[in-house]
């Protein structure tokens, strides 16, 4: 009767280590799983947010060309004295920024998602955002809130001012947009 009990109680033993051990085995799959998932996601997530942001760059594009040639003309010219004389301007609606997005960014910051995705990709999606961000500093309008930049006597500062920023606005929404597609390219690959 001894004799029986110890293996059975070996036996019992076992039976529950390999219980234990495939529970943990359970649990990291599912662990592994759910990371997966929420990195695809998250791939998913920047994808669509890039594109969109690539789009509104694009349609604001040819607005801001015409506007850019529009203001360096009457700059060159001097032709412009009071503010009146900007509805010359053909077209002219403001400088109509592009609305530009970093939730999947953030997101992913926030829930840790970065942690499991490539290097390369996280460098990639990284770099965009970082570019995405000063475009978007570099594309506030803050020289019109400058202390008698609206009065008629600063017009010609005004107009040389918008000239100014509207370059800065073309060519980094250039550079972002090589940015964004470069970063499409590599969510297409994965």
């Amino acid at each position: 009767p001894r004799r029986r009990r110890i293996p059975r109680a070996l036996m019992e033993s076992l039976l529950i280590v390999f219980s234990i051990l495939l529970a943990f085995a359970l649990n990291g799959w599912w662990e592994t799983r759910q990371r997966t998932r929420a990195a695809e996601h998250a791939l998913a997530s920047f994808e669509q947010e890039i594109s969109r942001n690539r789009e509104s760059l694009l349609r604001v594009a040819p607005y801001h060309r015409n506007l850019l040639e529009q203001f360096a003309r009457i700059s060159a010219e001097g032709s412009v004295r009071t503010f009146d004389d900007l509805r010359r301007l053909e077209g002219f609606e403001g400088f109509r920024p592009a609305f530009l997005t970093s939730a999947a960014w953030h997101s992913a910051m926030a829930t840790g998602v970065l942690e499991h995705l490539e290097f390369d990709m996280v460098a990639t999606l990284s770099q965009v955002y970082t570019l995405q961000e000063r475009f978007s500093r570099h594309s506030e309008t803050s020289f019109l809130a400058a202390p008698g930049a609206l009065a008629d006597e600063n017009i010609g500062s005004t107009v040389l001012a918008a000239t100014i920023y509207l370059t800065d606005v073309r060519y980094g929404a250039e550079e972002l947009i090589e940015n964004y597609e470069r970063a499409l390219r590599r969510l297409a690959e994965r």
